[in-house]
């Protein structure tokens, strides 16, 4: 099995406005190039603006072009994440099993084993 992982930003790189520009133009030709079974993109949140031109969308748009499953990560479906599905988006998931502060968040990567100890 073949996977594609098309993040939405770099720290300290590429913008997500960059990535998108990058998915237009050359990400569309590797991605056919290495033909995936499977892509894999992420999201902080998936709300209603995600269809308006976020990163997740763009890359559902050139799975479904080339009928390739695009499964998008997210820290959060937030409200209207349904409408990310127009953009080609296969599947949503949100990685958090609840609601939390960023600091919880990125503090510790095992939040089913509970709080890190003392």
């Amino acid at each position: 099995m073949r996977i594609v992982l098309a993040p939405d930003s770099f720290k300290g790189g590429l913008s997500a406005g960059q990535v998108c520009e990058a998915a237009e133009s050359g990400i569309k030709e590797k991605i056919k190039r290495f033909h995936p079974d499977i892509i894999f993109t992420a999201e902080g949140e998936i709300n209603a603006q995600t269809a308006r031109g976020k990163v997740p969308c763009g890359v559902g748009r050139i799975g479904r072009e080339l009928g390739i499953p695009v499964i998008t990560l997210a820290g959060a479906l937030g409200t209207g994440y349904e409408k990310a599905y127009s953009c080609g988006i296969t599947a949503m998931f949100s990685i958090t099993d609840r609601p939390m502060s960023i600091e919880t968040s990125t503090g510790h990567g095992n939040l089913s084993a509970g709080p890190p100890p003392a």
